[in-house]
């Protein structure tokens, strides 16, 4: 994890506290409204960026994200095609993240066009 992001994470709230701020928020702004489907509406914020994030840090390797997740391959494929998510994606942002990176930004313009295309 690199120094400034460590840094960020300790004067951030821990996320049992955003979450429970979160749904304290939710019931107020409901108005006295029934909720409806409130326990897949947290999964759902919850386990997509962490999945995204996962995906990333391991450049779209379904193993290695599987490992750190503590699942199974196969549960890990269903659910990043439960958020539209896939390992090429995943592999394809990390290649052009490094062309970025090795390029010294001077290819800037091109890459963003490439990725643009590839995402239609």
């Amino acid at each position: 994890m690199s120094t400034s992001r460590a840094s960020n994470l300790k004067a951030e709230q821990p996320l049992t506290t955003l979450v429970k701020h979160s749904l304290e928020r939710y019931f107020d702004d409901l108005n006295g409204q029934p909720a409806a489907e409130l326990y897949e509406l947290v999964v759902r914020q919850v386990e997509q960026p962490l999945l995204e994030i996962v995906m990333r840090e391991t450049g779209g390797n379904i193993s290695k994200a599987a490992q750190v997740l503590g699942i199974n391959r196969a549960t890990l494929r269903k659910k990043l095609h439960k958020y539209g998510l896939n390992n090429r994606v995943y592999a394809e942002t990390c290649g052009l993240i490094l062309a970025f990176l090795g390029s010294g930004g001077r290819n800037a313009a091109m890459i963003f066009s490439l990725r643009n295309s590839s995402s239609r």
